[in-house]
């Protein structure tokens, strides 16, 4: 499977959390895991995806953060990776949309979703 290079897995009620395995993937280009039950945090593994280029996280009950470590300091002697600092990322899509409450804390987001809202989803602009 190292070779896979895209994952589409919308809308097929999958629950449960996202395997941490996929962080090994590493020719993955696109994962699109949109519409279904998933829950809990997005693994520090996605990280490792180097080839990355989009990634559909909305419409989950995923938590937590999705933070830019790069800006903070570490005592690791490595820099720490997240999605937030691949570099061939284009799309970053989760629930961050704050209206009425967002589910996922992103930093680096690009488009923000929320099921409660009008409109569902709604680009971010780079700042």
């Amino acid at each position: 499977l190292t070779n896979l290079r895209e994952l589409y897995l919308y809308g097929n009620y999958l629950g449960g959390k996202l395997p941490k395995e996929i962080g090994n993937l590493s020719n993955l280009e696109i994962l699109d895991v949109a519409s279904n039950l998933m829950e809990g945090s997005i693994p520090e593994s996605f990280g490792n995806l180097h080839k990355l280029k989009e990634i559909y996280l909305d419409d989950n009950n995923f938590s937590g953060s999705i933070k830019n470590y790069a800006t903070k300091k570490s005592k690791q002697k490595s820099p720490s990776t997240s999605l937030c600092s691949l570099k061939k990322l284009k799309v970053l899509q989760s629930d961050c949309l704050a209206k009425p409450t967002k589910e996922v804390d992103c930093q680096c987001c690009t488009t923000c979703c929320n099921d409660r809202a009008d409109p569902k989803c709604v680009k971010v602009s780079a700042s």
